[in-house]
């Protein structure tokens, strides 16, 4: 049992800093959130895919390098629609098919550093299937 209650209290200096700690806490996540740029040889291939402006969450992305026939890489857009890929700079072939859209494809050019792309898709219908649309974003 303890009998002195005045040595469990936390001194006012230990506030402070706690306080302290807490405010710089949001100052430290942004900076390990934050992508790194590519390395100045790559080029990053990122971007967002969307249906009548909302995300699509893992839609599976195909991209063939146009200069290696027969190389292909797949990945998938994120919960939040956004995908960022590190690849070679010079010219793809992207093709997607995200389920009950209308199929995507069409080229995209990337040179060194980042490439920022929007790519809008329709959605499926029995009777015709809208093309979709590639936009480049970034200013290269």
């Amino acid at each position: 049992m303890l009998t002195n209650r005045h040595s469990l209290r936390p001194s006012p200096s230990l506030f402070r800093m706690l306080a302290g700690a807490l405010l710089l806490l949001p100052l430290s996540c942004q900076s390990v959130s934050h992508t790194p740029s590519p390395p100045p040889s790559k080029a990053r291939f990122e971007g967002v895919m969307l249906w009548k402006g909302h995300p699509v969450s893992r839609a599976a992305l195909f991209l063939s390098d146009k200069s290696r026939p027969g190389t292909e890489i797949e990945f998938l857009t994120r919960t939040d629609g956004r995908f960022s890929y590190d690849l070679s700079p010079g010219a793809y072939h992207l093709r997607s098919a995200p389920t009950t859209m209308c199929p995507i494809e069409g080229e995209v050019r990337l040179k060194a550093g980042e490439n920022s792309y929007m790519i809008k898709v329709h959605s499926l219908s029995f009777l015709s299937c809208q093309k979709g649309t590639i936009q480049r974003l970034s200013p290269h």
